[in-house]
């Protein structure tokens, strides 16, 4: 089997679950733009994340929604922050009008699962890439496709 094609049966699987979590991932999304909007909800999201005493540096982007791999990023970015997306929803009128909603507890727990499966394809993804750009080790993708296998099957 070609690599390129078993990337893409690998994009296809991961499409088809985000599916599934779509409007939890929509409201982080919507949340994720409203707050990249202008440099005044960012000055008040920093304000938020400094009373939440959240003390990671990453940077917040906007995910191509083509892509399932930046969509993997924003999310596990923007869970990181999730104490501080909560409290705009508490002092500004337009964060609470986003399109569906401030994420609530159970978006957010559905967000965390789903990371922890998409993180096991994008490892995967990388590694495929990294490795199958100089040669073939044909015994290590059986070995990950493998994985990817059980982990869907036993989770």
């Amino acid at each position: 089997m070609h690599v390129r094609c078993h990337l893409y049966i690998l994009n296809l699987m991961v499409n088809d679950g985000l599916k599934e979590y779509h409007s939890s991932i929509n409201k982080i999304r919507y949340a994720v733009r409203d707050v990249r909007a202008s440099l005044g909800r960012m000055d008040r999201f920093k304000i938020c994340i400094k009373e939440g005493r959240i003390v990671d540096k990453c940077t917040m982007q906007l995910d191509v929604l083509t892509r399932w791999n930046s969509t993997y990023i924003i999310i596990e970015i923007a869970s990181k922050f999730r104490k501080a997306f909560k409290r705009p929803g508490e002092k500004c009128y337009q964060y609470v009008m986003l399109d569906g909603g401030v994420p609530n507890n159970e978006d957010w727990d559905n967000v965390r699962c789903f990371i922890k499966l998409l993180k096991i394809f994008f490892d995967i993804t990388q590694s495929f890439r990294n490795k199958f750009c100089n040669f073939f080790f044909f015994f290590e993708y059986f070995n990950e496709h493998c994985m990817i296998l059980l982990e869907l099957k036993w989770g």
